[in-house]
Formats: C-alpha cells, sequence, structure tokens
C-alpha cells in the first residue's frame, strides 16, 4: 500500500521536535501494517483552525486527487483542522478520492460510509472544535491581566525594545528608534503631510517596523502617529482574531471593554504634541470603505512594476495641455525614489488600446474560433442528458414544496400552532420556488440552444466574439471580468526606451500563452497561441456553450 504522512505543528505548540515526533509515530505505524511510504506533507506553525493558508494539507488534497497514495496517515482528529464542519468536508473530500484515512494513535481508520459514521465522525471533530476554543480563551485571559499590569501582550512596536523582568517582559523606550517617532510627530505637527513623511524615512534608509524591500509606507507612518502607546497609554483589546471562510483575521472587537491603562515612564512624545497631531486625524474622520466601488479602469489591481513589485494605480498627467488618466507605480509616488525608480507614466487609453489590440489578433483568428466552435458542439452534445435530468429534479422539488405549502395553509386555516410562525414557513417555501423557477428557466433555454444547426451556431458565436473589442471599451467592471479570468497571474508593466520615447513593455501568463506588447501605436503584438477550447469557453461566459446546467 503507498501511504502519505501527514503531521503539523500548531502556533501554541513551540517544541520544533513536535512534528519529528509525529512523523516518527506515523512510520512506526506504517512499518506495523508493512505498507510503503511515499510522501510528506506538513505545516509548521499552522493553527487547527486555519484552512486557506495551509499549505501542506491543501497539497494533500490535490495529490489525493490524483490518485498519489492509497492511505494518508495522521496522529488523530486535530492535526488535519479544528472546524467541526470545514474538517469533516476535508476528511469526505480526501475519503470521495478513493483515499483511505487512518489515525496512528488510535490506529483506528476513518468511516464515512452512511450517516452514523459521518455524524461520530463530526462528534470527534466538535471537541477538537471545542478544546481549540478554550486554548483560545485562556489565552486571552493571560493576555488581559499581562496588559492590565502595562507588561507586553505580544509583539513588537517601533520605538521600544522589550525586556524580560521577574516580573514579566515590558517595554522600554529604544535609544535609536524613540528619537525617530519623536521626529515624525513634530514633522507631522509642522504640516508635513504622511507621504513626505514617508519619503524622508525612506531616504534616510531607516528600516521599517516590517523589515522588507519596500521600505516605509504611507499607512505604516500613520499607525505610529496614531498610537496612543507613545504618549504613555496601552490599550489593549481594541481588535479581536477570528476564523472567518477558513482563514484568521482581525475584527473590531465589542464584546469586551478595551484595557486601557496609564504607564508615564513609556511616554515618547509630550502630550501637548500629541494633542496638536490629533486634531489632524479628528478633522479628517474616519476613513472611508470603498470595497463596493466598482473599478474605473482595466488593469489597475491586475499589474505590478517590475523594478519594486509594487501594484500599478492610476492618477493624472499632462498629454500637452490635457489632464488624462495614466498609469504610474504607486510606491515610486508614496515611498520615493528610494524604493522604486520607475517615474514613467502613461497614459490608461494608450495602455488599454495595446491590451484590447493584443486580444483581438490573438482571440478572433480563423484558427482559434474554429478551436471555439468544436469545444461549443462538444460541450452542448455532453450537456443534453444532463440538462433534460436536472429539470426534472427541479420540478420534482417544486412540486414537493408546493405540497408543503398547502399543508402549511391547512393548518393555517385549522388554528394550528403559532400562525407567525406558520406564515414564515410559507413565505420561505415560496422564496425557494422562485428561485426554482428561474433555475428551470435557465436550464430551458439552454437546452434550445440544441435546435440550432451548425451554421447558426457558428453565426451566433462569430457576433459575440466580433463585439469582444466594444465590450472591453465600454464596459470596464465586465472586461475586468474578462481580463481577469484570461490572466495567470499578475501583468508585469516594465519601463523600455524606444524610437518613440519612453513605454511601458507589459508581459504576463494568459490562458493563450505568453502574453507580451508594448503601449503605442508601434507596439508588437507577439503571443504564443497555445489555447484550448475549454480554456477560452471560460473567457467568454456570454456565450451559449457557457450555459450546461
Amino acid at each position: 500500500m503507498r501511504c502519505a504522512i501527514y503531521i503539523r505543528r500548531s502556533t501554541e505548540e513551540h517544541q520544533a521536535e513536535s512534528l519529528d515526533t509525529q512523523l516518527a509515530g506515523a512510520r512506526a505505524f506504517l512499518a506495523e501494517k508493512g505498507w510503503t511510504e511515499v510522501a510528506v506533507f506538513s505545516d509548521d506553525g499552522r493553527s487547527r483552525g486555519e484552512f486557506r493558508k495551509r499549505d501542506g494539507v491543501i497539497a494533500l488534497v490535490n495529490a489525493a486527487a490524483r490518485h498519489a497514495f492509497d492511505h494518508v496517515v495522521t496522529r488523530d482528529e486535530t492535526r488535519l483542522g479544528g472546524d467541526m464542519i470545514r474538517t469533516t468536508v476535508l476528511l469526505q473530500e480526501i475519503s470521495d478520492h478513493g483515499v483511505g484515512i487512518w489515525y496512528y494513535a488510535s490506529k483506528k481508520q476513518v468511516r464515512l460510509t452512511d450517516a452514523s459514521s459521518r455524524f461520530f465522525e463530526m462528534a470527534r471533530n466538535y471537541a477538537s472544535e471545542l478544546e481549540r476554543e478554550k486554548i483560545a480563551e485562556r489565552t486571552r485571559e493571560n493576555l488581559e491581566q499581562k496588559a492590565k499590569r502595562g507588561l507586553v501582550a505580544g509583539g513588537c512596536v517601533f520605538g521600544y525594545r522589550n525586556e524580560r523582568t521577574p516580573m514579566g517582559v515590558r517595554r522600554v523606550p529604544h535609544p535609536e528608534e524613540a528619537p525617530l517617532v519623536l521626529e515624525m510627530f513634530q514633522r507631522r505637527a509642522r504640516g508635513e503631510g504622511q507621504r513626505t513623511i514617508t519619503r524622508w524615512l525612506n531616504e534616510a534608509r531607516i528600516p521599517p517596523p516590517r523589515t522588507g524591500r519596500h521600505g516605509w509606507s504611507s499607512a505604516c507612518v500613520e499607525a505610529i502617529l496614531r498610537r496612543p502607546l507613545y504618549v504613555g497609554i496601552v490599550e489593549w483589546g481594541k481588535v479581536h482574531k477570528t476564523f472567518r471562510h477558513g482563514t484568521k483575521v482581525r475584527i473590531a472587537q465589542q464584546e469586551r471593554p478595551i484595557v486601557r491603562v496609564e504607564v508615564p515612564e513609556l511616554a515618547i512624545v509630550p502630550r501637548e504634541l500629541w494633542d496638536h497631531v490629533q486634531k489632524h486625524y479628528v478633522r479628517r474622520g474616519k476613513p472611508q470603505e470603498h470595497k463596493g466601488a466598482p473599478a474605473r479602469y482595466l488593469l489597475s489591481g491586475f499589474s505590478r512594476c517590475s523594478e519594486c513589485g509594487g501594484p500599478i494605480h492610476v492618477a493624472r498627467t499632462k498629454r500637452g495641455y490635457v489632464n488624462v488618466p495614466a498609469y504610474f507605480c504607486s510606491y515610486h509616488r508614496d515611498r520615493g525614489p528610494t524604493v522604486c525608480g520607475n517615474t514613467l507614466r502613461r497614459p490608461v487609453v494608450d495602455v488599454d488600446s495595446a491590451l484590447i489590440e493584443w486580444l483581438r489578433s490573438h482571440l478572433l483568428t480563423e484558427d482559434m474560433l474554429a478551436e471555439v466552435f468544436a469545444g461549443v458542439r462538444e460541450r452542448l452534445a455532453a450537456a443534453t442528458n444532463p440538462i433534460t435530468s436536472e429539470i426534472a429534479r427541479v420540478d420534482a422539488a417544486i412540486r414537493r414544496l408546493q405540497a408543503e405549502i398547502r399543508r402549511f395553509v391547512h393548518a393555517i386555516g385549522l388554528g394550528q400552532g403559532a400562525v407567525e410562525a406558520l406564515v414564515s414557513e410559507v413565505q420561505s417555501r415560496e422564496a425557494e420556488i422562485a428561485k426554482l423557477q428561474a433555475r428551470r428557466q435557465a436550464l430551458a433555454s439552454s437546452t434550445n440552444l440544441r435546435a440550432l444547426t451548425e451554421e447558426q451556431l457558428e453565426a451566433r458565436c462569430r457576433e459575440r466574439l466580433a463585439n469582444l473589442h466594444e465590450l472591453l471599451g465600454a464596459h470596464i467592471p465586465k472586461a475586468r471580468q474578462l481580463v481577469q479570468t484570461l490572466l495567470v497571474g499578475p501583468l508585469v508593466f516594465r519601463p523600455i526606451m524606444t524610437p518613440f520615447g519612453a513605454r511601458y513593455e507589459i508581459t504576463g501568463e494568459a490562458t493563450i500563452g505568453r502574453l507580451a506588447l508594448t503601449d503605442s501605436s508601434d507596439r508588437d503584438a507577439r503571443g504564443v497561441q497555445e489555447a484550448s477550447p475549454a480554456s477560452l469557453l471560460l473567457f467568454f461566459p456570454t456565450l451559449p456553450c457557457a450555459v450546461n446546467g
């Protein structure tokens, strides 16, 4: 039997030998069974509640899908996860690939063959999640007591160094960083903006709090200028760590009071200077959130600078006497030439036109269209039976819900049960019926495509493809969705010199091969067509072939 081993050490388990202990236990189990080890997957320093950022478990699932092994061995259910729902789903997914799951601590195999076995496995995962919650609560209580005593409750802060004392770890002003913090406040009080202070810090080659090649940022400067610790006030508990969507996030803490303790010996900035700087932020108020705002430009968010890796943003620039939007490196503007020397700004219309022209010349070729049409026919042929059976399932679900509504209405007429609860049940089923009817209509419309002749189908596809460039140029949100589907990774903007002046050479990996172009009329639209019908069908969600039920 080919077997894989999965080991994990959480953030709470500080012993480095924990992984070695698990590996030794799993190998002893394999030796007892006479099985062969073919792979080891591990996650170091990852909580059992984390599922999105665990490379080891993701690689394990992908390998199981490829049937790279027959069984996977781990210590117990706590190694795979500490979330009752997600851990059970993970076990089911591995099991669905035909891979057996064994816990060497109990020498038992995970069984998910019926409702009872799934229930008992979920119960064990419930106990694991409950244990994780208790550990988190005890950790929080311990940190809260430290904060109330003015001790370090986690992490390092720029301007201070941590020193261990008999009472615990305390912060003391850093002899080199504390004067820099004071100067930052003084500069802000004199009217210098955050961007100006950021450039000064980067030009002075001062290491940022979190070392990296991108240097200081404006957000980091603002966080320092608004932190009350520098005036001798310790605040703890404003944010709370929890798990959302399978990963750890920070959210505003509202359930418990925030710990605020005055520790005068930690003050680096005089109170008058602190109050003067905070007036800038009181007038400005809380920063606005733009999470739901639609993007205004085609390539913002998809592109990176070749020199520093920073995001490409859009700002105004001069073209003759006219202000026009232009793509530029945001790190150069916000963090200064020390971080990035890319000064080039190119009009949005030139860069977008270059990309649209590249897509037209490489997507609308006869060879490419022939592959798309072949894929359309193949998908429609494969979708015939599934669509019909799906319509039958939807009709059965609608009939079942309608019968339940009739029973609830009858109960209301007889006065059986709470009327409000019965009405609520009726409304919920009516909403489900509306969704199912919309689903049925979409399925029925897709079956009409089978009545089209090949000539009619090809004519419809050509008509939609011919309008691709108009879609990209006129409807930015839809165009961004198509470009995001096409791209494998980010576009890289590299400044180059051409006979016509400075231009951006834009490169990237796409589902149709290598994308390479220059943002000017003299562009050389190069590209290797390595497309498959499947990749292009993903790129055209409005094509009839994409509606397959």
